[in-house]
């Protein structure tokens, strides 16, 4: 990579299932990147542009705990990178 923050665009059908690939292709072709709240020994943040597209975002109840555990995995996935 560049340097340059890439433009990343992911489609889904509900609000957690897109929320859930765009962490993932952050994480995944998001550049590295040291940011001002990284604590020494951290590993760098990612960042990037994101586009997504929800098909259907009333279809589904947007739950708290959608999130959390989109949230735990995320974490989880992070930590073997």
């Amino acid at each position: 990579m560049s340097g340059s923050i890439p433009a990343l665009f992911i489609q889904a059908r509900t609000l957690p299932e897109a929320w859930e690939k765009a962490v993932l292709a952050c994480w995944q072709q998001g550049v590295a990147i040291k940011t001002e709240y990284d604590k020494p020994g951290d590993p760098a943040s990612r960042d990037c542009t994101m586009m997504w597209v929800c098909e259907e975002p009333f279809s589904e109840r947007a739950s708290i705990a959608l999130f959390l555990a989109a949230w735990r995995i995320w974490r989880s996935i992070a930590r073997r990178w």
